[in-house]
């Protein structure tokens, strides 16, 4: 028998019953918009369940536990790479200090995937806080075998900031030892109602759940987020992605620590704990944001963006062309630019890029993009790296540069820094 789905009206009658099971079972969400990635997902999986495609998600719908796996296996996206948004990581070095206890500093990062997260998170760590430790869960028991074996390719090294541990040039990299004794990784479904077997009754001082709430279904996605809150220590940390953050119960408070928006166990800051931060996050001024753009196009990017995330290049590849038909400006043209870029078109990313900055020779972040762009010549580079770091002098560390994946001014500042002495 075929591994395919069926090609009549077989194929929507799997595809809906998986489409039904995830939700009920993980919190998952599957739309129109996406239902195509759960579709390949499931014949990709089928090929290794009797039957194939159709009959595993019967099996699963009956309770099979390894049919659930593959199905839950076909439903999850494993976009991920170490280092990604370095913003949060040098924030989480910088306070760590202050939310360790005794030396010790328990981390959770949840919805690994592969692992690269949890990884990053002890390499940010290691060095800062006498006795780290970090768990990673995740629901897809595929990738968190990938996650144990610790050993990655050039596509999960793509972001910027790696330690010296993992630069290659080549071939593969392995997690060196002394790291490993750090993490632990285990399953997890995050829409169930025991999280005691894979965590126990303690509780964290640090947490990361980013790119992964946006596959769940609002209502999932509440729950999730309250009992994350729950999970924290007083004082301690949760970061989510930026679109997340108003789902925060009121157990926790939005605060925003070197531009980065974070959420705080509120309880801390009723004990007047001096390692709670101070400032709460509050809607940015039109003076504080950078070129804001208008309501309906910041939720068509943010949109576009989060396809993008979670692996639906497609999706993301539609919606960003349609707004680019639209509205022809430097931020959607970045948001274009990104995501041809994640389908290996770089020649066309770098294009829509000068586009960008030629539009508006004041955008920081289209300026940035091209300074880190090793397909530029070293003079292009530079040039791009000094203007970035010209239009955030003097601008406070803490001011929002609008683009698809805004940064604070600070961040600007230390990469276009970091990067500008290695352009060869």
């Amino acid at each position: 028998m075929s591994d395919r789905l069926p090609a009549t009206h077989g194929r929507d009658r799997a595809v809906d019953r998986a489409i039904g099971l995830v939700a009920d079972l993980a919190g998952l969400r599957f739309d129109d918009a996406n239902r195509d990635v759960l579709a390949a997902g499931l014949t990709r999986a089928g090929r290794d369940f009797p039957g194939g495609a159709a009959a595993l998600v019967a099996a699963a719908a009956d309770g099979d536990e390894r049919a659930r796996a593959l199905v839950y296996s076909a439903a999850t996206v494993g976009e991920t790479y170490f280092f990604r948004h370095p913003e949060h990581f040098e924030l989480i070095r910088r306070i760590a200090p202050k939310l360790a206890h005794g030396g010790a500093l328990h981390a959770w990062s949840a919805g690994c995937s592969t692992g690269e997260e949890s990884w990053s998170l002890a390499f940010a760590l290691r060095d800062v806080v006498a006795s780290p430790s970090v768990v990673g869960t995740d629901l897809n028991v595929a990738a968190l075998t990938v996650a144990r074996r610790g050993r990655y390719g050039r596509w999960s090294l793509r972001g910027a900031g790696l330690p010296a541990e993992l630069r290659v040039d080549g071939g593969f990299v392995d997690v060196p030892p002394p790291l490993r004794r750090l993490v632990r990784f285990t399953q997890l479904n995050l829409a169930s109602e025991d999280w005691s077997t894979a965590l126990g009754e303690g509780r964290f001082d640090l947490i990361l759940c980013r790119n992964v709430l946006v596959y769940f279904s609002r209502e999932a996605a509440s729950a999730v987020m309250r009992r994350l809150a729950a999970r924290l220590v007083d004082g301690g940390l949760l970061v989510v992605s930026a679109l997340d953050v108003e789902l925060a119960p009121p157990t926790v408070t939005p605060t925003v620590i070197d531009g980065v928006t974070v959420l705080v166990r509120r309880d801390a800051r009723d004990r007047g704990d001096a390692s709670a931060p101070a400032k709460s996050a509050q809607p940015a001024s039109d003076s504080e944001r950078a070129r804001p753009a208008p309501p309906p196009l910041r939720d068509a990017v943010d949109a576009a963006r989060a396809a993008a995330d979670r692996g639906d290049l497609q999706t993301a590849l539609a919606a960003a062309e349609a707004l680019i038909a639209d509205t022809r400006s430097p931020e959607t043209l970045h948001l274009y630019a990104l995501v041809v870029g994640e389908l290996g078109r770089a020649a066309d990313a770098i294009a829509l890029l000068q586009e960008a900055v030629a539009l508006d020779d004041g955008y920081v972040l289209g300026h940035l993009g091209l300074g880190l762009a090793d397909t530029l010549d070293c003079a292009a580079r530079t040039r791009h790296l000094d203007r970035a770091l010209a239009l955030v002098d003097g601008a406070p560390d803490d001011l929002i540069l609008g683009g698809p994946d805004p940064l604070p001014a600070s961040w600007v500042r230390k990469l276009a820094s970091a990067a500008r002495p290695g352009v060869r």
